[in-house]
């Protein structure tokens, strides 16, 4: 699945250009006042323009931070701390010049002119509120891309969606299959035959009126597993049997449709009879915590190096369905345990 490249820069790119337009900054300051001062006043002022270079570098990381810090809650952030962080950052910028750079270079005791103060606060104000301006445009610009390419990848999973109900809608095979099991027996079992033809009918019915990006309850998905499994009865008679243990309260949770067809139909696929001669195939469902658990197990061994479930059309876009409309709270995993072979979905409480 391919989505649109990223315009945004990568962190380690917005990292160098902090650090590079910093101390852009105090070489341009240090070399503006070259032509217009004495050498010697030249030689004390640089150094203390590079130091104020490397404090404003500082002072940003700083309140970046704390702007993060912001934006990581659920809600917006207020406007006080985007004007008041400035501020603060100024007066600790001339704070640390005054007391810390100043003395360092001229060797003169720490002392302040209070009477400059409302002077000096002017400078690393401006630059504070104009680097405060470009962190949030920035950040809003990352944000609203975000959202732009959040928003392709859920049409493109729609898109793939509506593939897939058209896979069970008009998979040839599916249906030659199903078709020539209920030929089979009409003529020996009339009234199974009918009842097969009403399970195709519906089971074609719910992959075809139901809309991929709108949501179905577990009970749609588990009627709809319940003809699969029928019309898969039908077909291999005894050599087939499917098992449900289902827990009432979990089918009201509500999924993205066609998620578990999928999965059940890798599990009759590619399964293998048991001892018996068998394939068996069990499906639960139960709720957890606010959650609820998916398992699909069946008979047969699962190959050490190729895991046949995760490749084709369905299984990827179950995953990413499933992680799209339960973000961060979806896991799928896929393990041989004493003969079979187990895929379980977990969505947690939210």
């Amino acid at each position: 699945m391919c989505y649109r490249r990223s315009m945004s820069w990568s962190r380690p790119t917005l990292l160098v250009a902090h650090v590079g337009g910093w101390l852009s900054l105090g070489l341009a300051r240090a070399a503006s006042l070259r032509p217009i001062v004495e050498p010697e006043v030249w030689v004390r002022l640089a150094p203390e323009k590079l130091a104020g270079a490397v404090i404003g570098l500082l002072t940003s990381s700083v309140l970046g931070l704390g702007y993060e810090r912001l934006f990581k809650r659920n809600v917006p952030p207020p406007r006080a701390p985007f004007v008041m962080g400035p501020l603060l950052g100024a007066v600790v910028w001339v704070s640390t010049q005054a007391l810390v750079v100043r003395p360092l270079i001229t060797g003169d005791a720490p002392h302040v002119e209070w009477a400059r103060v409302p002077f000096s606060l002017i400078s690393p104000s401006l630059l504070l509120f104009a680097w405060t301006g470009l962190y949030l445009a920035v950040r809003f610009a990352h944000e609203a891309e975000r959202r732009s390419s959040d928003a392709m990848r859920a049409e493109a999973e729609a898109h793939q969606a509506k593939l897939l109900a058209l896979h069970y809608q008009l998979s040839p095979h599916f249906l030659f299959n199903a078709l020539n099991a209920i030929r089979g027996l009409s003529t020996t079992a009339p009234e199974r035959s009918r009842e097969v033809i009403g399970r195709l009918a519906s089971f074609l019915r719910y992959s075809l009126d139901t809309e991929p990006d709108r949501s179905v309850n577990l009970a749609e998905e588990m009627e709809a597993i319940r003809h699969f499994a029928e019309i898969e009865k039908a077909r291999f008679a005894e050599r087939v049997a499917f098992v449900f243990d289902v827990d009432e309260e979990a089918l009201r949770m509500r999924v993205p449709p066609l998620v578990m067809l999928p999965i059940v139909e890798n599990a009759t696929k590619h399964g293998e009879p048991g001892s018996d001669g068998v394939l068996r195939v069990e499906v639960a469902i139960q709720a957890v915590k606010g959650g609820f658990q998916v398992v699909v197990s069946n008979t047969g061994t699962l190959d050490a190096h190729i895991d046949s479930r995760s490749h084709g059309l369905g299984i990827p876009n179950v995953d990413a369905r499933m992680s799209h409309a339960f973000a961060g709270r979806y896991q799928r995993r896929t393990f041989e345990d004493g003969g079979r072979v187990v895929t379980q979905l977990e969505v947690a409480g939210g």
